[in-house]
């Protein structure tokens, strides 16, 4: 019988199901500047610092409409279980492994790609942990502020009954 991850990864593969999945979760004024016949899957390999693997469960590149070099990359991370409380760390790094990994394949580029991180949560508790890393934080004077990463990604919860 096929995982849980392995029946969402084939799913959200299906370009109508991730529009749809945009559509209905996503920003409101996302989904009519796609355009969802670019879908492309890029793979899901990304080096570390260290040149150590790590794995993301799909990642996507679509273009928008009308911007022939704007692209944005589709990151889903899919568990059921709950996580450590640095996810959002977690998914910062996903993001600029993305950007490392594209800035390495054409050193001309100037700009980076706008990126959104959907975490799915499919677990039988609801999801409980930090979004932001900023969340993460302790206390610091506010001229510091600043100075700390700005980054949240987008949570999408599907509540499965727990069995019995």
């Amino acid at each position: 019988m096929p995982s849980q991850d392995s029946v969402y990864k084939s799913l959200f593969s299906q370009p109508e199901v991730l529009e749809s999945l945009l559509r209905y979760y996503g920003p409101a004024e996302l989904s009519d500047m796609l355009d969802f016949r670019s879908l492309e899957d890029v793979g899901t390999d990304l080096l570390g610092v260290k040149g150590q693997k790590r794995q993301s469960d799909l990642i996507f590149k679509i273009r928008f409409h009308n911007r022939d070099y704007l692209y944005l990359i589709l990151l889903l991370e899919i568990q059921g279980s709950q996580y450590q409380n640095a996810l959002a760390l977690r998914m910062l790094e996903y993001v600029v492994l993305i950007w490392q990994k594209l800035l390495r394949q054409d050193k001309t580029t100037k700009t980076l790609p706008a990126v959104l991180p959907i975490l799915l949560h499919t677990g039988s508790h609801p999801f409980s942990r930090p979004t932001r890393v900023s969340e993460l934080m302790g206390i610091y004077p506010s001229f510091l502020a600043k100075f700390q990463p700005q980054f949240e990604f987008c949570l999408e919860t599907e509540q499965i009954p727990p069995r019995f």
